[in-house]
């Protein structure tokens, strides 16, 4: 059996969130293959048939209003 997995965060040192890498490694044990599409990709030691791909969150969010949108609103004030 081949699984796809989608999840939030895939980083064993998050103290919430953690939890995740734990039930992937169990998954693999029953699967062929484990495919994992997370938000965020950090430190993790997984089975050799589990291959985990980013949506690239690593990088620091952008912010919600360009930098010359806040300035201007601010010189509004």
């Amino acid at each position: 059996m081949r699984l796809l997995l989608f999840n939030l965060m895939t980083d064993e040192a998050d103290p919430v969130l953690g939890f995740a890498c734990g039930w992937i490694r169990e998954l693999a044990a029953r699967c062929e293959y484990v495919d994992v599409i997370t938000m965020y990709r950090g430190a993790y030691q997984l089975p050799s048939n589990v291959r985990v791909f980013s949506a690239g969150r690593e990088a620091a969010p952008r912010p919600l209003l360009p930098a010359s949108s806040s300035a201007a609103a601010g010189a509004a004030l």
